[in-house]
């Protein structure tokens, strides 16, 4: 099957939709179709999980291996970026080859929102200027006890909090 394994390479053409040509030859593919664990059930076609992560990760080291010596600098982002798509699609579309198919062709999973989602930590750490104008502290939470101000808060960001320092062994 690694012998005959279509590849993004040489699949060819644009790279937005290059995830969902190579994802429409391996499903297509015979071989490739029953590692996958193909199998239809009320009339869908469902694919297994674990076959599709690990036919992904094939399909990069094989990459890898056949990617000539003066492109291997360029074309790890380009895999990387297939890759992700594809095991992010799969992943999204419950393992359903329909919803696989859809999730690849649209850029967007079934159901999803095509906002695109921001990572949680959007921007740096507060920093010891952000603590002294009272900016980027968190917010206070049932773990903090109830004597903690917002006043303490900022003097010990600062460094100026008063009382030793319980990590400093000669203040104790």
């Amino acid at each position: 099957m690694l012998v005959d394994l279509p590849l993004a390479s040489r699949i060819g053409g644009r790279l937005d939709d290059r995830a969902s040509r190579l994802a429409d030859a391996w499903l297509e593919h015979p071989a490739i179709r029953g590692f996958l664990r193909i199998n239809a059930w009320d009339g869908v076609e469902w694919f297994h999980r674990e076959s599709w992560a690990e036919l992904v990760a094939w399909a990069d080291r094989l990459e890898r291996v056949v990617t000539p010596i003066e492109e291997r600098a360029a074309r790890p982002v380009e895999r990387s970026a297939v890759a992700r798509r594809l095991l992010e699609a799969g992943e999204a579309s419950g393992y359903r080859v329909d919803r696989l198919r859809e999730a690849l062709a649209t850029g967007v999973a079934p159901g999803a929102s095509s906002t695109p989602r921001l990572p949680r930590a959007t921007g740096l750490p507060p920093g010891p200027a952000d603590a002294a104008r009272g900016a980027g502290r968190p917010a206070e939470s049932a773990d903090e006890p109830d004597d903690v101000t917002s006043a303490d808060w900022a003097a010990d960001a600062s460094g100026t909090a008063d009382g030793p320092d319980p990590a400093d062994p000669a203040e104790r």
